[in-house]
């Protein structure tokens, strides 16, 4: 006569608590603390985000510049792991999956990356933002739809369409700080569907003038 095997609840916790004790045991024993990560979580779970400047890249990754968060870049860097399952999104563009989409990338232009970190530190990025390098320097004339800035170092003055979509960022939601003289920093697009090789602001943030004179690097 066949006996039915059974296993009470506890007996089956006790079991699979020493399982799972060998496969640590076992990773441990290697020294690879990444393919433990891997057996049991089966991907790496930690998303990451940065944003930064491309100082150069190739087929396979990415290197960054980090910015700090008012947009200026900092002496750290991050090199970051491209794959055929990137996506590449940049404004006025369709978004691009895969190496096709390296074709927006240039050096020094910002990006905003998220992604995968894993368990050796690497970053995978899924999401490459690309973006324009941002324009900084006082603001000249101000009016519902045009921000005019001096740049140093240049001739002119660059006049950057506003729109109701450009986001504007001032110290302590001081509104009386965005006037002439004040110092900015915007983030541009090309203008869509114009003649003329104008920019419209994505973002204008007035610096304060701590962070103006603590990091002139841009």
């Amino acid at each position: 006569m066949k006996q039915k095997f059974s296993m009470s609840r506890r007996t089956a916790g006790w079991l699979m608590a020493l399982l799972v004790a060998f496969v640590v045991v076992h990773y441990a024993s290697s020294g690879s603390t990444a393919a433990l990560s891997r057996a049991v979580t089966g991907q790496p779970a930690i998303q990451v985000a940065m944003r930064g400047e491309i100082t150069s890249y190739s087929d396979h990754s990415v290197s960054l510049a980090l910015e700090d968060p008012h947009g200026n870049l900092t002496t750290l860097s991050r090199n970051v792991q491209l794959t055929d399952k990137t996506q590449y999104v940049t404004p006025g563009e369709p978004p691009i999956t895969g190496p096709k989409g390296m074709k927006y990338l240039k050096p020094g232009y910002r990006v905003y990356v998220r992604g995968q970190g894993t368990a050796d530190n690497q970053v995978i990025a899924q999401l490459v933002h690309v973006s324009f390098p941002p324009i900084t320097g006082t603001i000249r004339q101000i009016s519902p739809s045009v921000i005019t800035v001096s740049i140093p170092n240049q001739p002119q003055a660059a006049n950057i369409a506003l729109t109701s979509h450009t986001a504007i960022y001032v110290p302590q939601g001081d509104w009386s700080k965005l006037t002439p003289g004040a110092t900015v920093r915007v983030w541009v697009m090309p203008q869509a569907h114009s003649e003329s090789q104008g920019l419209v602001a994505l973002s204008v943030m007035v610096l304060s003038q701590e962070t103006s004179s603590a990091n002139p690097k841009v």
